[in-house]
């Protein structure tokens, strides 16, 4: 007895012997076909909608968070936070320059390892001045051999 198979697009049962699924065209195993509208290739047929694809100027974040969901939103919870905790997230920030000199970090878009950036001048003066905690003194030395080396390139 042969039973229909199933789309691995869009999981429509395809009638046997067919040679594309009947829903969404998506070729059916052992078949060739150039391309799925929608899918491998631009489909004619699609629309933009009624705004055409035209992005508002400016995209109000509340409207973008609800997504369609009409839930209230505090607005609290997604403001700027306070000068106190952004001045703590810079010292965390300058803190972890000087922990990271010298070694390796991940790319910020993709998982290659790459050097990391030497210490700024503004992160290696708060040590200095005692306004971040040093993680270890070899860190620090590091940190500041790297300094050294960077203004010797420099001059």
């Amino acid at each position: 007895m042969d039973t229909a198979k199933s789309c691995p697009w869009c999981s429509t049962s395809i009638p046997t012997g067919a040679a594309a699924c009947p829903s969404c065209g998506a070729a059916v195993e052992g078949k060739v076909t150039s391309g799925v509208p929608g899918v491998t290739e631009i489909d004619p047929t699609a629309t933009l909608g009624p705004d055409q694809g035209a992005l508002p100027d400016v995209i109000d974040p509340i409207t973008w968070l609800r997504a369609g969901d009409e839930a209230p939103i505090d607005r609290e919870a997604i403001s700027r936070p306070s000068p106190e905790v952004e001045a703590e997230i810079h010292r965390m920030e300058l803190e972890a320059e000087i922990a990271n000199a010298g070694g390796m970090v991940m790319g910020s878009t993709d998982d290659v390892a790459r050097d990391a950036p030497l210490p700024s001048e503004e992160a290696i003066a708060a040590l200095e001045a005692g306004l971040i905690d040093a993680p270890d003194a070899e860190l620090v030395e590091r940190a500041k051999g790297l300094e050294v080396d960077r203004e010797q390139r420099d001059q």
